[in-house]
């Protein structure tokens, strides 16, 4: 369920980006495990060759990664004869050298994690006459500037307001930043994508607008220092891990929401949630999980939750085959109550990690070399199992959109030639 809507997101997603709906043209040379096998030298890059699906005759590049040391990298166009057309997944993930870039005019595609944690980059630069993208101010938009693609991490500022045009705001586009506190958003936004905030550590508030129906995954994953998230009442679904990490003491679940997924608010200071009757589909350690002294990511059975009798919130409290003895409460039960329990739960309400050890009342998940962690928020990282499906998710979409952007190409050359 969850794998078929992250497919269908990310081919919409890919449609949207470009405005265009070819058949697929190209696609990356991989073996049977999904590992791309051609892999080029080309001075201080490496690249993939990608091979025209239809008429078999067609290559282009796709650049995989940077091994050089320059502060300003420029991409070229051409790599040994082959037109560059994207950009891999990671590409240039956690360089710390970086301060520029300029992307070639032929560029049709960036993958998710491309610049990842390239905390000194400071301008994203675009050669003269791409169709896709652009630079204003050092930012990189696309699409006629309605998506904001990446922000410089260095120039975030602590207070942001996102221009108006904005449609689109991209995966991981302003994630990592240590001094964002308050986002402003514009009226024309629509779409927030997967982990755009992902890491903002000290980012404190977030007030999502009316016209975005979604919170996607792992949005705000890691940033350690939210405690307030103000959510409208026509959000649909909750994605994967899209609160984890944070530090939320209350949440109101929007009515109109139907699913959150695994993780979703996993190692969070909530203390009990009210779960509406419309969700219908509730992950994996959405809620109750914390990590405790041992460093595994346990059920704590002093967590509360609130729902309707049969509903899905009360499948999920008494979900024993899957470590799950929450404390359910039928809302009918204190419905004659004078406070609400959405708001009158406080801080010291919410028991210590170091409670959850009890081996007795507590079921653990190993949390192994990737479990969520507290000890570096900037840096946090999923569980394996999630992980896994993330990277799976990815690397489909990925591909479908390497794949339709990489059309253009075989289009353009057919007209030229004639």
């Amino acid at each position: 369920m969850k794998f078929v809507r992250n497919m269908i997101a990310a081919v919409c997603a890919a449609g949207c980006f470009l405005g265009l709906t070819p058949m697929l043209a190209f696609a990356e040379v991989k073996d049977e495990n999904g590992n791309v096998i051609e892999t080029v030298n080309c001075g201080e890059f490496e690249y993939s060759v990608m091979v025209e699906s239809e008429e078999g005759d067609g290559r282009a590049a796709c650049v995989e990664k940077y091994n050089g040391s320059a502060e300003d990298v420029v991409i070229p166009e051409q790599m040994n004869g082959l037109t560059v057309i994207a950009i891999g997944d990671s590409a240039f993930a956690g360089n710390y050298t970086i301060r520029s870039v300029t992307l070639p005019s032929s560029l049709m595609g960036i993958g998710t994690h491309a610049f990842a944690e390239c905390t000194a980059l400071e301008n994203y630069y675009v050669a003269e006459n791409s169709a896709i993208f652009s630079s204003k101010d050092g930012v990189l938009y696309a699409h006629d500037d309605t998506w904001l693609v990446r922000y410089p991490i260095p120039r975030i500022p602590a207070e942001l307001e996102i221009p108006e045009g904005v449609v689109l705001i991209g995966d991981n586009a302003f994630s990592y930043s240590d001094v964002l506190t308050s986002v402003k958003f514009p009226s024309t936004l629509k779409t927030i994508a997967a982990a755009a905030f992902s890491n903002d550590i000290a980012l404190t508030e977030i007030t999502i607008p009316e016209t975005v129906t979604s919170i996607p995954d792992f949005c705000f994953y890691g940033c350690s220092a939210l405690s307030s998230v103000t959510l409208h009442d026509n959000i649909t679904g909750i994605g994967e891990g899209a609160f984890a990490m944070t530090a939320l003491e209350k949440f109101t679940i929007p009515a109109a929401c139907t699913y959150i997924d695994q993780i979703a608010f996993a190692q969070t200071k909530l203390s009990y949630i009210k779960i509406p009757s419309t969700v219908t589909e509730i992950g994996d350690l959405a809620f109750g999980y914390r990590l405790n002294v041992r460093d595994e990511l346990a059920a704590d059975q002093s967590f509360t939750i609130y729902g309707d009798i049969g509903s899905a919130a009360e499948t999920y409290a008494k979900d024993v085959a899957n470590g799950n003895l929450f404390n359910f409460i039928a809302i009918g039960d204190v419905a004659n109550q004078t406070t609400d329990v959405t708001t009158t739960a406080k801080s010291e309400d919410a028991p210590d990690a170091a409670d959850s050890t009890d081996e007795t009342t507590t079921t653990t998940t190993k949390a192994s070399e990737s479990a969520l962690t507290t000890t570096e928020p900037a840096k946090a990282v999923l569980p394996s199992k999630t992980r896994n499906l993330m990277i799976t998710v990815i690397a489909c979409g990925a591909a479908v959109l390497i794949g339709i952007i990489a059309a253009i190409v075989a289009v353009l050359r057919k007209q030229k030639k004639s």
